[in-house]
């Protein structure tokens, strides 16, 4: 489905809504994503290229709404995504070429983009490239898109929006040239849909009554800055809030409405056994 703007640059935010789509119709899990074509720009560096997962380096800052209220935001996405994408598996990742993960080197992105001295012969880095070209994508992995069966915009009366912050052109662009820039068009929302009333029907009871949805929210503690030939690193962590999995109160036709304080209402504790303390992960970036 096209979207309105069509092109977007560094820095901007975009906005992508999903739409209601017809009384049976379903979107199959895991399939959300914002497609775009990609060109770059550089007057001094034929070769210029892009960095391994664009999909998820190009965007700086997630923020999933409902009806206009924030549910989640991740700040400094394109480091935490990129970090916890470094968990899939082989298949996975051979599988991710729309999203501009490659295992080669970046021979692929090469070819895709057309870079002076991308090896276009190579194999199967020619076949890719010429199935998806320089069209990518941005996974919308928003755990109510991929972890609590299909999604049934029709019957759910709180519209489900994503706004996605951009990125630096420094951030995506690997060249020697320090103005090149990226240039972003035929933005679009895709999805896979399944028709089946059976399984309509059936999300429609779920929509009869509120629906809470656990989701994952990532805080950003604190940023230091580090020097990697140190042998040793010292920091502290003084965290006033505990590991949990947080809770999103859907609407549904009885007319429930968010913004009532059940957003907090419930909470999961992920908590060792000993119950004494919770999980956190450290992440450092260099």
């Amino acid at each position: 489905m096209p979207n309105k703007p069509s092109e977007i640059d560094e820095k901007q935010v975009l906005t992508v809504s999903f739409p209601s789509l017809r009384a049976d119709d379903v979107i199959v899990p895991g399939t959300a994503r914002f497609a775009f074509n990609l060109a770059l720009n550089s007057c001094a560096d034929a070769n210029r290229t892009i960095v391994n997962n664009l999909g998820r380096a190009i965007v700086k800052k997630i923020s999933v709404k409902l009806e206009g209220q924030e549910v989640m935001s991740l700040e400094d996405a394109d480091i935490y995504l990129c970090y916890r994408d470094l968990w899939m598996t082989d298949k996975e990742r051979l599988n991710a070429a729309y999203y501009g993960i490659h295992n080669d080197g970046g021979n692929t992105a090469k070819i895709r983009l057309g870079a002076g001295d991308a090896v276009t012969a190579t194999q199967p880095n020619a076949s890719i490239a010429a199935s998806f070209g320089s069209r990518f994508a941005i996974p919308l992995d928003f755990e109510i898109l991929t972890d609590h069966g299909p999604f049934y915009p029709a019957r759910l009366l709180d519209n489900l929006s994503f706004e996605l912050t951009f990125n630096d052109y420094g951030r995506v662009i690997t060249s020697t040239d320090t103005t090149a820039t990226y240039k972003i068009s035929g933005i679009s929302l895709e999805y896979d849909v399944v028709t089946n009333p059976d399984l309509a029907r059936q999300k429609r009871k779920q929509y009869m009554s509120q629906i809470v949805v656990l989701f994952t929210r990532v805080l950003c503690h604190q940023k230091i800055r580090l020097n990697k030939s140190d042998e040793t690193w010292n920091t502290g962590l003084n965290i006033s809030t505990v590991a949990q999995r947080n809770p999103a109160a859907l609407r549904g036709p009885s007319g429930w409405r968010h913004g009532t304080g059940v957003w907090t209402q419930l909470r999961v504790l992920l908590q060792p056994a000993n119950h004494e303390s919770a999980g956190c992960v450290v992440l450092f970036v260099l």
